[in-house]
């Protein structure tokens, strides 16, 4: 469940590529958010409100096989 930081959340995953916590932090002085990934010490700095989801998902899920692994882990014929 996702836990309430300082101008931001902070949420665990699970996905192909990274599982652990994610920051995402909004910079009210660019109107724009930092999404870290706090296991690898990755920042994506300057997100838009409409890329967040893409970013996140880029970088935690998205491996270049995905339907395969999805198809795979999940027993999806």
């Amino acid at each position: 469940c996702p836990v309430a930081i300082d101008n931001g959340l902070r949420f665990s995953v699970n996905g192909f590529k990274y599982s652990g916590m994610v920051e995402v932090v909004y910079n009210d002085g660019k109107d724009l958010f930092e999404v870290r990934l706090c296991g690898t010490g990755e920042i994506v700095e300057d997100v838009y409100l409409d890329n967040l989801v893409e970013v996140i998902d880029n970088r935690v899920e998205k491996v270049d096989n995905y339907a395969e692994r999805v198809s795979s882990t999940y027993k999806i014929a």
